[in-house]
Order: structure tokens, then sequence, then C-alpha cells
């Protein structure tokens, strides 16, 4: 089902299920590593190689943008391999500095060939 190769994911989401159903979804030969902070989630970055992330946009203390910001400042080659997931876009600010980014945003709940076909884009040649 999943055609992609092996992958080191993090996903950051504060919705712990979100998290479970992605590590069973890609699950052996794909690690997934969940973190439900960006706190929790800047360690792991020096702790593992990761492919893709997949991050939140709406986070209960600092957002998916912050993280983004991080990745910018730190693991620049990882920024554009980030993913963002959301339930909805609520403000226009928000949307705007969307728009001018180019990561994708994939909004929940979201089918898988969706999120599949948004990784294998995020994925280098």
């Amino acid at each position: 089902m999943l055609h992609l190769p092996p992958l080191t994911i993090l996903v950051v989401d504060d919705e712990i299920l979100i998290g479970r159903v992605l590590e069973r979804l890609f699950g052996p030969p794909h690690q997934v590593v969940t973190a439900t902070t960006v706190e929790e989630a800047i360690p792991l970055l020096n702790q593992y190689s990761f492919d893709v992330v997949l991050s939140d946009l709406h986070l209960s203390e600092q957002s998916g943008l912050a993280l983004l910001a991080h990745l910018t400042a730190h693991h620049a080659d990882l920024a554009t391999r980030l993913l963002f997931l959301t339930g909805g876009i609520t403000d226009d600010d928000t949307a705007a500095r969307l728009r001018s980014l180019d990561n994708p945003v994939l909004c929940k709940p979201f089918d898988i060939p969706d999120l599949v076909a948004e990784i294998e884009a995020l994925l280098p040649d």
C-alpha cells in the first residue's frame, strides 16, 4: 500500500492519537518518532536523521511555524521536507504566512494516498 523507501519520520502533533495512527500506518520498514510539542521535537532532531517531518500547524504551546523556524536555523535541509498537517487555518495572518512558504499543507482529516503523495513530493529524486 505504501510505496515509499524506508523512511525515518518525525511526527509533531499534540493529538497523541494522530502520532499513534501514523506509527501504525507506516510501521516497519519505516521508523516513526513522535513528539507532542516543539520542545520535545528539538532534541529528537539531534538524535535521529529524519527524512521528513510531519507537524501539526496548531500545537498547544508553540506552532508548527515555530518548528519550521528552528529547522530553518539549525537543520536547513530538513526545513524543506516539512509537511504541515492542520484541522484548519483560522486566521488571515497564518494563511498569508503559509502562502509565502514552499512547505505543503495537508488538511485533517486527510486521505492516506494524499499523505503518501505529499511525502513522496518532499523526498529528493
